[in-house]
């Protein structure tokens, strides 16, 4: 046949022929592309040359619209009949019949028609508000009777305003749907409903108006009706003490509180009056109480079992320090007269328990005491002394001085002391003393001093 060759034979082995890992490859490529991040930047690339155009595409075609629309506005402000007189007629007649109130339509008109609308809107409200004022108060001023009258006039407003509006809701129902040209007039009273009936801000200005009208007067009609307010547990429990309530009754009362009779005694114990822990320990210390008695009151008190004798001795320790702040007063006033050393009241406070700081301190006290004069001599110690010629007269006049004597006024207690000396041995301190007065008068009248005396009124 030709070239051609025989087939080989059957006999033989065949060769080996590795057939290649496909999924594994298409990972590892994949892997490989991620790390590389070109179809990341690749995507990237893409959206930042396509959002531009984008963007200014949307925002031609929004400006289109936003104008043609900005044409329609018009239509529904129109819509709303702001400015024209039936607006103001129908609203004063929604108002009248919705509501039950009386109101004018040329005074709805009047008050939009001056200044801002957000100011002379309130003019409804204020209408609205003084009717129900007058209905629910009868015209009273001032403080308002404990009556549940309000309540009722509040109540039959609500049940009425419901009637009217299913008035309409059912009027209009009856109406053949191609005829019913008025149904749209029921969303009046719908959005009069919510509005007065569910407005948050609405009841939060109504909240002041309810409660003083009608919640206080009602609660105050009910308070003097019932009487239900209770005593509280101590006068309760007082007027048994007294006598003025039986037992039965105070256990009745105290269960409308809400107490059990497992906490009356207790309730009693609080609210007696009781002597005091001091007392009872000054009881116990005169003899009138025994130990458990003493033990007794406390723990009424509510000091612990355990506690007794801590408080006991805190107790004794109070009044003991009493007189251990006297016991160091004392030596603080020994040392102040000098009668003891220095040495001895630090021994004898160290003895008292007086720590190191508390000795520093009792120290500070007295120090202004031994450091600055604390006594003078007296007018006729120190005149005494003169006249038996153991003080010279500057000595009184520097006594006079520190006793804060005027200078005028020392000049002339020295010339009275002078006076007591013997006339004859003091005229010449006599004349001397008389010319320094004139010196000091003629100094204080801007004249000039009295020959033989200088400017300070000494002699020359």
């Amino acid at each position: 046949m030709g070239n051609y060759t025989s087939p080989p034979g059957s006999t033989g082995s065949l060769p080996d022929i590795a057939v290649p890992d496909f999924a594994s490859i298409a990972s590892a490529t994949t892997a490989g592309q991620q790390a590389a991040g070109w179809f990341d930047s690749f995507i990237k690339a893409i959206f930042e040359h396509f959002t531009p155009g984008l963007s200014l595409v949307l925002g031609f075609m929004v400006s289109i619209m936003d104008s043609l629309l900005a044409q329609f506005m018009p239509l529904f402000t129109g819509g709303q009949g702001t400015g024209w007189g039936g607006t103001y007629t129908l609203i004063a007649a929604a108002l009248s019949d919705l509501l039950g109130i009386e109101v004018n339509s040329s005074m709805v008109q009047q008050s939009f028609s001056q200044g801002a609308r957000g100011a002379n809107v309130g003019a409804l409200g204020q209408v609205f508000l003084s009717t129900l004022q007058n209905e629910l108060t009868g015209g009273v001023q001032g403080q308002l009777p404990a009556s549940p009258n309000p309540a009722y006039e509040w109540l039959g407003y609500g049940m009425e305003f419901a009637i009217r509006e299913g008035n309409v809701e059912f009027i209009t129902s009856l109406i053949p749907e191609e005829f019913r040209i008025g149904e749209g007039l029921r969303a009046y009273g719908v959005m009069l409903a919510e509005s007065l009936g569910l407005g948050r801000l609405t009841r939060q200005a109504l909240t002041s108006f309810v409660k003083t009208l009608i919640s206080d007067p009602m609660q105050n009609y009910l308070n003097n009706l019932y009487r239900p307010t209770l005593l509280p547990v101590a006068s309760i429990i007082r007027a048994n003490m007294r006598g003025g309530m039986d037992s039965d009754t105070m256990n009745v009362y105290l269960g409308y509180l809400g107490y059990k009779p497992a906490d009356i005694p207790q309730l009693i114990l609080d609210s007696s009056t009781v002597m005091s822990e001091t007392a009872a320990i000054a009881m116990s210390r005169t003899g009138f109480y025994t130990a458990d008695q003493l033990n007794s009151v406390l723990m009424e008190h509510g000091v612990p079992q355990a506690g007794l004798t801590d408080f006991i001795n805190a107790t004794i320790a109070q009044r003991a320090e009493t007189h251990l702040n006297a016991t160091v007063a004392a030596f603080l006033q020994l040392y102040k007269n000098r009668w003891i050393e220095h040495d001895d009241l630090i021994s004898q406070l160290q003895n008292l328990g007086l720590s190191s700081t508390e000795i520093t301190y009792a120290l500070g006290e007295v120090a202004p005491w031994l450091e600055y004069r604390q006594a003078m001599l007296s007018s006729s110690e120190i005149e005494d002394a003169f006249l038996q010629g153991l003080l010279a007269i500057t000595d009184y006049a520097t006594w006079l001085e520190q006793k804060g004597y005027t200078p005028a006024d020392s000049q002339t207690l020295q010339y009275l002391l002078l006076l007591k000396q013997n006339k004859e041995t003091s005229a010449a301190t006599l004349a001397q003393w008389r010319l320094v007065i004139a010196c000091l008068n003629a100094k204080a009248k801007g004249q000039p001093p009295p020959p033989g005396l200088d400017s300070n009124c000494n002699p020359t």
